[in-house]
């Protein structure tokens, strides 16, 4: 992990240099925090694939020439300056959840990120178990989120955690609870006080996967 960690940082820090961005530029764009720009230009750490994906757009360049030996030599050999090949472009990982723990979200170790194709504005997946939202979704479809910090208005379906428990259900928030319907008539809605339940709002759909048996 040191080695790869440092092949990055390496990569990184000439894209910088190549492009005149500052380490700030970088952790504006990125909407992280300078410490963990840091963190990346050190090899103390590197980024996950979703955030690769945007640091290489960012960068203009590809997840191949940030992450491999001589990667930027390479990537410089074979493009003109400021060419970006269209799969990359169009390529990215998108990290599936799995459920929640302390208030964090744990990603499915079966399904660690998924490749999609196209712009898709999405942050994460959850997974769909059960029929609770048939028949808009199905057991098992993937669907695809982009976060958000509350309910866009009331009766949106949205990814929610209730005591850590992440499920996809439209809300309805009010002064001191939320109330979750499914498009199932066969279940009642549910409603959670914000005293008694730790209640978060994770994400809207922007797309889902669905797979035939």
């Amino acid at each position: 992990m040191a080695e790869m960690n440092e092949i990055f940082s390496k990569n990184f820090q000439k894209f910088l240099e190549r492009r005149g961005l500052t380490q700030t530029d970088i952790a504006e764009k990125m909407e992280v925090s300078n410490a963990t720009i840091s963190y990346w230009l050190s090899g103390t750490k590197t980024p996950r694939m979703d955030k690769l994906g945007r640091l290489a757009k960012i960068l203009n360049t590809t997840i191949h020439a940030l992450t491999e030996e001589n990667g930027f030599e390479e990537y410089n050999r074979q493009l003109p300056h400021g060419l970006i090949p269209i799969s990359d472009l169009q390529r990215h990982r998108i990290p599936v959840l799995g459920s929640m723990a302390a208030g964090e979200p744990v990603y499915d170790p079966e399904f660690p990120d998924v490749v999609v194709d196209g712009p898709l504005d999405a942050d994460f997946a959850l997974r769909v178990h059960g029929d609770s939202m048939q028949p808009g979704y199905l057991d098992g479809d993937l669907v695809f989120l982009r976060s958000v910090p509350d309910v866009p208005h009331n009766g949106s379906v949205c990814a929610v955690s209730v005591d850590n428990e992440a499920a996809l259900k439209h809300v309805f928030r009010y002064a001191d609870h939320v109330l979750l319907t499914s498009d199932n008539q066969q279940y009642e809605p549910m409603q959670y006080s914000f005293v008694e339940h730790d209640i978060r709002i994770l994400g809207v759909p922007v797309g889902f996967l669905r797979m035939y048996k």
